[in-house]
């Protein structure tokens, strides 16, 4: 399980968003896993893996992603286990806002000029752990506060 706050810590995603949510919505699949993503395929491109090993979704430049990890739950840690230990590898410092159930947490802060918010979603048998890791500028809330929304409700992690 230390690879998820490993994961959580090294993710960044930035992407910009053009106006409202558009009709161009498609569910992601992570391939071999079962993390399962509504996004805009007009605005995202997927690009294979990146130099960690996450997907990642490109936009119209190269400060302009999000990614998605699928890992294994070795320790079956939950949702306020992982909370936990990210508070105390990282603190509160740039978090704003944390909140975790049986089997979602989400983390959302202030990173330099960016605003991160990073849901991680466990599956049904807790055997799954799924990190949707998105960055975007500071002065871009407002436009992308329904993007991040729509993606972080629909992404989920199954069996």
């Amino acid at each position: 399980m230390k690879n998820v706050i490993s994961a959580i810590m090294s993710a960044a995603v930035m992407f910009v968003p053009t106006g409202a949510i558009s009709a161009g919505l498609v569910v992601f699949q992570e391939d071999g896993h079962a993390c399962t993503l509504d996004y805009d395929k007009n605005m995202f491109a997927r690009i294979s893996l990146d130099p960690d090993g996450h997907r990642r979704f490109s936009g119209s430049n190269e400060n302009t992603y999000f990614r998605v990890t699928a890992l294994a739950n070795d320790e079956s840690m939950t949702p306020f286990e992982i909370r936990k230990d990210y508070l105390l590898k990282r603190g509160k410092k740039e978090l704003v806002y944390d909140r975790a159930k049986g089997d979602f947490l989400v983390l959302s802060g202030y990173r330099g000029q960016s605003i991160f918010y990073t849901k991680i979603s466990l599956s049904p048998n807790n055997k799954t752990v799924c990190v949707l890791d998105i960055f975007y500028p500071r002065e871009l809330k407002r436009a992308f506060d329904p993007y991040v929304t729509r993606m972080s409700h629909s992404f989920a992690a199954k069996n």
